[in-house]
């Protein structure tokens, strides 16, 4: 057989890595987009700025909204260059303790996010407010009855369901703040098809993507339907196209 004849598929990539991969020049916007476009403003403004600063505030953004809060937060650090990126749901920072972990030998290169900032620990509070506003923390060490200080470097970027949402202690600490409309159907259908062209999967026809948008409304829940089908197009192994059938097979998942 002439192996030139054979058409390979490409390999699928998992789309799991799409979030840690887009830039924020290739998102898909979001309503008017003006979130997207802010947040490009704020990335420019940074690169292109020449400020040298004594204030030892860190740059920090609080970016709210129901929809990729997490894909916006990554896509901007690493348009900043960030490769060390440090990413914890607020929900499981108990303590100071843990605050210090996170930040632990971070550097001006380290990007930290810190998701689902309507979760936030009240006794935590006091101490994000030191780090949004003088980049340390700080704690009574009763042994030698003095202060230790923690430097706190890098960036921080904050997520959350909504600006409201976010302790008011805090609220207004941050250098930059963006709320990300929710996406359209339309929008949310080239959502899904930017994705499988990322993981190199076709489509049987047009209705699978608005299958996918019909069948979910929140962002979340369609790219969660959309990994689904993706699973059992895999599962049954016939190649590397998604199928009407797929996704409604995969919509009875929780």
């Amino acid at each position: 057989m002439d192996k030139k004849g054979i058409n390979k598929q490409k390999p699928l990539i998992d789309l799991d890595e799409f979030d840690d991969q887009v830039s924020i020049y290739q998102l898909i916007p979001a309503g008017e987009g003006k979130a997207l476009k802010q947040l490009k403003l704020i990335v420019e403004s940074v690169l292109n700025g020449d400020v040298e600063k004594d204030n030892p505030k860190p740059l920090s953004l609080l970016i709210s909204g129901k929809n990729s809060t997490k894909v916006y937060a990554k896509a901007f650090l690493r348009a900043l260059g960030f490769e060390d990126i440090r990413e914890i749901p607020a929900p499981v920072i108990q303590s100071y303790n843990d605050l210090i972990e996170f930040f632990h030998l971070s550097s001006p290169d380290t990007g930290h996010v810190i998701s689902q900032a309507q979760n936030i620990r009240g006794m935590i509070v006091k101490d994000l407010y030191s780090v949004l506003t003088e980049g340390i923390l700080t704690r009574w060490n009763y042994t030698k009855m003095n202060k230790t200080v923690f430097p706190v470097l890098g960036t921080i970027v904050v997520t959350s369901y909504s600006q409201s949402s976010v302790p008011f202690e805090i609220r207004n600490c941050f250098t930059h703040q963006i709320e990300i409309d929710d996406y359209d159907k339309t929008q949310m259908e080239l959502v899904c098809l930017q994705r499988l062209l990322y993981s190199n999967i076709e489509r049987e026809n047009d209705k699978v993507l608005k299958l996918l948008t019909t069948l979910r409304s929140s962002f979340d829940s369609t790219i969660q339907l959309l990994k689904n089908s993706v699973m059992v197009m895999q599962a049954e192994g016939k190649g590397n196209v998604l199928t009407e059938e797929h996704v409604k097979k995969a919509s009875y998942f929780k």
